[in-house]
């Protein structure tokens, strides 16, 4: 009995896939939003506080799983670092990493300061993996997925987040950095969504990552530069793509739940926190109203992606 338990627990290990992160990415993404709003309003911290950790206690259980994965099981993780569409992903545990350093800045500076150097040299990495090992396949449409574009993600936070402790010259090269990947990705993306037409139904909510880039674009620049004309038309952009994107829920609203609906997760907090920083420079009531009610829009979201997570986890099958 001993070792069919252990055989089961070692085959549902093998199944859960690098992105068992997007759920922490989720919590991390929506606890910012409520810590950046509720100093736009002077809100207490707790709620966000209390976000944030349970953002960071499901990325370590992620972290967690994915280690003895690698010990128990190291051919299925393997066998998704090379898959066209799942292996880019390993970049958000990187993103999580930053997004933890951020979350831990105030109280832990020390501890953030080093998750910083590491997600920010990690990023660089694995977006520089990324395009050496995909670059060849963008002649292959049916290879290319959104999910190239989340390195560059990672790099875009840690230009945001060395921008936010005034270290303006390294923050503009990591942001160059992304912007170029950017400029090299992105294109390729959208012509394959245009060309090809959607993605396999089960993968179709991944197209939600195309709204991160310019909302953290917008983010970094109006801390490196200032709130200009350039930054008036990221933040447009922002708005057009997201909208676009909104369009699109209707052709994949009955996709089958799994991990890529935590889409709807961060990428979409990227935008909430681009009109928090819009409402903070601006300093007008309506856009700080315009704000909040995102912040409570993207909290009913993930609200609604955790528990279909644990109905989906309950009857096995999340994966």
């Amino acid at each position: 009995m001993t070792d069919i338990a252990q055989h089961r627990s070692t085959f549902r290990l093998g199944e859960v896939p690098i992105p068992i992160f997007a759920i922490g990415m989720g919590v991390l993404g929506l606890g910012l939003c409520w810590r950046y709003a509720g100093l736009l309003i002077g809100a207490p911290r707790m709620p966000a506080d209390i976000m944030l950790l349970g953002g960071i206690i499901l990325s370590a259980a992620a972290l967690a799983i994915q280690a003895i994965r690698l010990f128990r099981a190291p051919g299925g993780l393997a066998d998704e670092v090379r898959h066209p569409v799942r292996g880019p992903l390993i970049a958000q545990p990187i993103v999580v990493i930053l997004l933890i350093a951020e979350a831990t800045a105030h109280d832990f500076s020390l501890l953030s300061e080093g998750l910083l150097s590491v997600g920010a040299i990690l990023s660089l990495g694995v977006t520089l993996w990324v395009l050496a090992r995909h670059i060849g396949r963008l002649i292959d449409m049916s290879a290319i997925s959104p999910t190239w574009l989340v390195a560059p993600i990672a790099i875009e936070i840690a230009a945001i987040l060395f921008a936010s402790e005034h270290r303006h010259a390294l923050a503009s090269a990591l942001l160059g950095c992304a912007v170029i990947t950017h400029l090299v990705l992105m294109p390729a993306v959208l012509l394959r969504l245009i060309l090809t037409g959607p993605l396999p139904p089960p993968a179709q909510p991944l197209v939600v990552i195309l709204t991160a880039p310019l909302p953290l674009l917008f983010i970094a620049y109006v801390q490196i530069v200032g709130l200009d004309l350039v930054a008036w038309g990221i933040i447009g952009a922002s708005f057009l793509v997201a909208g676009v994107v909104l369009a699109t829920i209707r052709r994949w609203r009955r996709a089958p739940f799994g991990l890529p609906w935590w889409a709807l997760g961060m990428p979409p907090a990227a935008v909430v926190l681009a009109v928090i920083t819009l409402a903070e420079k601006i300093q007008a009531p309506s856009v700080t109203g315009f704000a909040l009610v995102l912040v409570v829009a993207q909290s009913i979201v993930t609200g609604w992606l955790l528990v279909r997570t644990a109905m989906a986890a309950a009857r096995g099958e999340l994966f």
